[in-house]
């Protein structure tokens, strides 16, 4: 009877995290959707151009998934001669280096250094948006990314305060994989934490 009893409760607290996870996932998607743009001519005004970093391999070339926004970005660059791009994501000194691998690639295609801006404290979409929202990023910036990620880094950019639009380099919506799901209640909670402190004056 107890295990029958145990197997009951597990079953329910599954149930509640499974709706708990399927309604976050749901308002990120409705609040983010008119945001996000999948033709780069048709984006609002923006100053800055916000790129998440993602895998570098040990050559210094960036993974499939990194150089699609990397190049979504350049286009982007040429496209709004006023621009500047702030490329983010991990870095370890003396070491693997994301941000100088995408800076490389950006200035291999013409863009000079004095339009990019670094941020090599890029650990999560969570950190490179806030780095951008208190130390980077300038006006209204697009937030360049796929189609799956774009939901989340929109949301925690609404919820700083910074007007931003998405384009995704894909240039189509996938459907996000579990990570991506799992990561967007991880992060829905971080801002509503976030939130809390912020109101009792502690950020």
């Amino acid at each position: 009877m107890k295990t029958l009893k145990q197997l009951r409760f597990v079953g329910i607290l599954v149930l509640i995290i499974l709706g708990f996870s399927w309604v976050v996932n749901a308002y990120m998607l409705v609040l983010t959707k008119p945001k996000i743009f999948y033709d780069s001519h048709e984006l609002p005004p923006f100053k800055s151009i916000l790129v998440p970093g993602a895998s570098v391999y040990r050559s210094g070339q960036l993974s499939p998934v990194l150089e699609q926004r990397m190049q979504a970005c350049v286009r982007l660059l040429n496209a709004r001669d006023s621009s500047i791009a702030v490329l983010s994501g991990f870095s370890i000194p003396k070491g693997y280096n994301e941000v100088k691998a995408m800076a490389d690639f950006a200035k291999k295609q013409g863009i000079p250094a004095s339009r990019i801006v670094t941020d090599e404290k890029g650990t999560s979409t969570y950190r490179t948006v806030m780095n951008c929202k208190h130390k980077h990023c300038l006006g209204a910036i697009v937030i360049v990314s796929q189609g799956f990620h774009l939901p989340r880094a929109l949301y925690m950019a609404q919820r700083f305060g910074i007007e931003a639009y998405g384009l995704a380099s894909d240039g189509s919506q996938q459907t996000p994989g579990l990570r991506e799901l799992s990561s967007r209640v991880k992060d829905f909670i971080l801002i509503l934490i976030f939130s809390m402190f912020n109101a009792k004056g502690f950020a």
